[in-house]
């Protein structure tokens, strides 16, 4: 086929679903980021796990015709058999149209990534066809987990990224939000979010002049490189930047502050309960009939999180900024609810 050409893959709707969600969780956007791009997607998955499914794909294979060997089947039966177990029990996706609710997923390849889909049509095995084979990669990708799939679509910033680690060298980037502004940061660490769904850099980055501990997801860096200038870690930004390895990556520390909130019986119900976003406790204190909790995390972090907490269940009792900042947060909402007029949906 001529690679320039559309592919037409036919997938399970459950598949399809799935990788138009990773879109959307892993920030594949149009230019105008008014919807998913879901051409570019597939084209990136492609090109981040082409090769690692090869090698997965036929690793398994060859563990299947070395057990069929031993159980007496020859080479050539053994071969054929484990080629079929891979197509109907392994990866049963492939399989014909007829009454097998599949749907369509159109793939064209781009310019950029031609020279990938060459090479997985050269090691295509006469049975084989370019559609099957990418099929079946693609249920082997939506197998991984979350941030596993992450790293593949935004593997190319994830090499970067992790070679200046690796090699302790700035980097330099923008985000989406402000494609004009360079970030040059000095990178600490990759981590896995508390959720363990997404990627994070921890790193330090100069702010007015004064270097501050910093976190990024994966897909917002967008195309990392070697920065001009050298610069190491401050020794306090690294042992924030370790502490938010420990409580959660994905929000920034930058000062050394204890917190504590009184909960409620009910509130230590809703702390077990809401377990997105859930802070690590450091300590916890019985006080009377409540419960003192002791943080070491990020203020914005305790912020985000005990805002969704009902009326009598949590208090935040220190630091008196946190602690403003929360009564200004439900101030405003009961000011707006105050002022609003309500809707008659009838």
């Amino acid at each position: 086929m001529n690679i320039g050409e559309k592919i037409n893959v036919y997938v399970p709707t459950r598949i399809k679903d799935r990788l138009y969600e990773d879109a959307k969780l892993f920030e594949v956007f149009k230019q105008n980021r008014q919807g998913i791009n879901p051409n570019r997607f597939l084209n990136l998955l492609v090109l981040g796990y082409s090769q690692a499914f090869a090698e997965e794909y036929n690793g398994t294979k060859g563990q299947l015709i070395e057990e069929l060997a031993a159980s007496g089947l020859d080479t050539q039966r053994s071969e054929m058999a484990a080629g079929r177990i891979l197509k109907n029990v392994l990866f049963p996706v492939e399989q014909r149209r007829a009454g097998r609710n599949l749907c369509r997923l159109p793939l064209k390849p781009s310019v950029a990534n031609e020279g990938c889909f060459l090479e997985i049509v050269e090691g295509l095995t006469a049975e084989d066809s370019l559609s099957g084979y990418l099929c079946r990669m693609l249920q082997s990708y939506c197998e991984k987990a979350s941030a596993e799939r992450e790293r593949i679509i935004h593997g190319e910033s994830y090499a970067v990224l992790t070679s200046a680690i690796e090699r302790s060298e700035a980097v330099s980037f923008s985000t989406p939000w402000s494609r004009d502004f360079v970030h040059r940061v000095i990178p600490f660490k990759l981590a896995v979010g508390q959720s363990e769904q997404f990627n994070y850099l921890l790193c330090g980055e100069e702010v007015d002049g004064v270097q501050e501990a910093r976190t990024y997801r994966l897909c917002r860096v967008t195309h990392p490189r070697k920065a001009k200038s050298s610069a190491v870690l401050d020794d306090g930004v690294r042992a924030h930047l370790q502490e938010m390895s420990k409580h959660g990556p994905q929000f920034a520390i930058n000062e050394n502050v204890e917190s504590c909130a009184r909960l409620t019986e009910e509130g230590v119900n809703s702390f077990m309960r809401i377990y997105s976003g859930r802070p690590v406790q450091d300590r916890v204190e019985r006080k009377g009939e409540d419960y003192l909790y002791h943080f070491s995390c990020s203020q914005d972090q305790l912020f985000l999180y005990f805002r969704r907490f009902g009326p009598g269940e949590a208090e935040i009792l220190a630091p008196a900024s946190l602690r403003r900042r929360l009564i200004e947060f439900h101030e405003g909402a009961l000011r707006m609810y105050g002022q609003g007029a309500e809707l008659d949906l009838s």
